[in-house]
């Protein structure tokens, strides 16, 4: 995420990671970045106090142990980045309804997709790939209007893809492969498709309008 220049003289130091006290009296901090570190240990649950913040990035680092539970609830929170660390656990439930971007990607996370994610109704970008995450896909997903890009690939995800899930009119890239998803593709589908991707998975059926759709709007990778 590029910042502008009077983000920049907020950034901070890596050193700071081991005082989490300090995190929670830094008020009025709006943008956080430490990714591509060399940062590990846990998640100061500080973080989560801090009510002014909007962009949280701690991408690239050795992180490990759960998400804090109220970690992703800072009310202003829009944009959170913690892929490829080691982060392990569920997904907390208590989310900040003003997140556009949430990237949890390249983790060890486990359990069920919440349904409280279908509640993030600013929420464009949602990246929970190549985790362990298993159980049913949350229908609540569907009702995501502003979702743009859904990548759910590389977990252990089973059961039928529900009939709005990839419904929503922005949605635009779809990542579902290499998951235990069975049943039909569903002929619903956004006609703003550019990019569907269900490989590796236990589809079966045939939905006899799901050439031409694609066809139509020039979706690819549908096997």
């Amino acid at each position: 995420m590029r910042c502008t220049a009077s983000y920049q003289r907020r950034l901070w130091k890596p050193s700071i990671w081991n005082n989490p006290d300090i995190i929670g009296k830094l008020s009025k901090l709006d943008y956080l970045d430490l990714s591509s570190n060399a940062l590990y240990g846990e998640l100061p649950k500080e973080i989560g106090n801090l009510h002014e913040l909007v962009s949280l990035e701690l991408q690239m680092n050795n992180l490990s142990g759960e998400i804090p539970f109220d970690f992703l609830a800072s009310p202003n929170l829009e944009y959170v980045d913690l892929s490829s660390n080691r982060l392990g656990g569920a997904i907390p439930t208590n989310l900040s309804i003003g997140l556009f971007i949430l990237q949890l990607s390249g983790n060890l996370l486990s359990g069920i997709i919440p349904t409280s994610i279908g509640k993030l109704s600013k929420l464009d970008y949602l990246d929970l790939s190549s985790n362990a995450l298993y159980g049913e896909l949350p229908k609540e997903i569907g009702n995501l209007h502003e979702l743009v890009s859904l990548e759910l690939q590389m977990n252990n995800l089973s059961g039928e893809i529900p009939f709005d899930f990839l419904a929503s009119p922005n949605l635009e890239f779809v990542d579902l492969s290499h998951n235990r998803l069975g049943g039909a593709i569903p002929t619903n589908l956004s006609i703003g498709l550019q990019f569907l991707q269900l490989s590796g998975n236990l589809l079966s059926g045939i939905n006899p309008g799901i050439n031409r759709n694609a066809l139509a709007a020039g979706i690819s990778r549908l096997g």
